[in-house]
């Protein structure tokens, strides 16, 4: 059974850069997951940086898309804006000083499920296409 923490192959768009892009934020997630257990100050830093590297990626992945003419761009621009929204939500949360164990641990997890259902179901499509 493969190790749910690694990278998996199948994820790949078939675009070398956007892929290499992919795997460093499914990493930087993973390090999101295991500040939770070293402490506050971890998380808020941790969740900096997967924003901010969020960012690039997704200007950059856009970039290429509009490049490609990429037919559905302007909705594939709303789901990036939606998932920076919630980062956005939960960063405001912390900064506030909302208990760590209530925002909750899943939300790590969330972040990891969107990126591999984002990837599979809509930028593999989009380097198909």
């Amino acid at each position: 059974m493969p190790n749910p923490n690694d990278w998996n192959d199948q994820w790949n768009t078939g675009d070398a850069q956007i892929d290499q892009e992919h795997q460093k934020l499914f990493k930087m997630l993973l390090l999101f997951n295991e500040a939770w257990e070293m402490g506050y100050s971890l998380v808020r830093s941790t969740l900096d940086d997967v924003i901010a590297y969020t960012n690039y990626h997704f200007n950059h992945e856009e970039g290429r898309y509009a490049e490609m003419n990429f037919p559905e761009l302007s909705r594939h621009k709303e789901q990036h804006r939606e998932f920076l929204d919630q980062l956005h939500a939960f960063q405001d949360k912390l900064n506030q000083g909302e208990d760590r164990d209530a925002l909750g641990y899943d939300f790590g997890q969330f972040l990891q499920n969107w990126l591999i259902q984002h990837i599979q179901s809509e930028d593999k499509r989009a380097f198909a296409a």
